[in-house]
């Protein structure tokens, strides 16, 4: 039995504008993906990573004087907090890739390093009660003895 397709349809997401950007726009006459006035090729042929994220984040390519520090910042926020390092260690060998990137996310969004904790919210609500599970494992609980992270 044929489907009748109302007049206009696309499959898929043909010709739908998903957001807008000043960052990225694509140029189909010269076959390129242009970041911020540059075209992709030239940039990966002479610019350094660290050049092209200072592009991305302001809008323009580093003065020296601009780059330099601007490593070191990407330096320091590089290194991952020891637990989720530890999260990481412990995952499966066939764990895909973007899983992976994902739960490092996820730790590294909710660790505070004043006190080496990881804290997983599940609900913003008061605490009312808090359990040790087991050794360095605490659920906390609202007043109805649910559990909230």
């Amino acid at each position: 039995m044929a489907q009748h397709l109302p007049d206009g349809y696309k499959p898929g997401l043909e010709g739908v504008v998903a957001g807008t950007t000043e960052i990225c726009e694509i140029d189909p006459s010269i076959d390129a993906l242009i970041y911020r006035g540059y075209a992709a090729h030239e940039l990966a042929q002479h610019a350094l990573y660290s050049e092209v994220a200072y592009l991305l984040l302001y809008g323009k390519l580093p003065t020296m004087g601009q780059l330099e520090p601007f490593r070191e910042e990407l330096t320091r926020e590089r290194v991952l907090p020891p637990f989720a390092l530890k999260v990481l260690k412990l995952l499966p060998n066939k764990t895909l890739p973007m899983t992976a990137l994902q739960i490092g996310i996820a730790c590294c969004q909710t660790y505070d390093p004043d006190v080496d904790v990881l804290r997983i919210l599940f609900r913003d609500v008061p605490i009312e009660e808090s359990d040790e599970d087991k050794p360095g494992v605490i659920l906390d609980y609202d007043k109805d003895g649910n559990m909230v992270g």
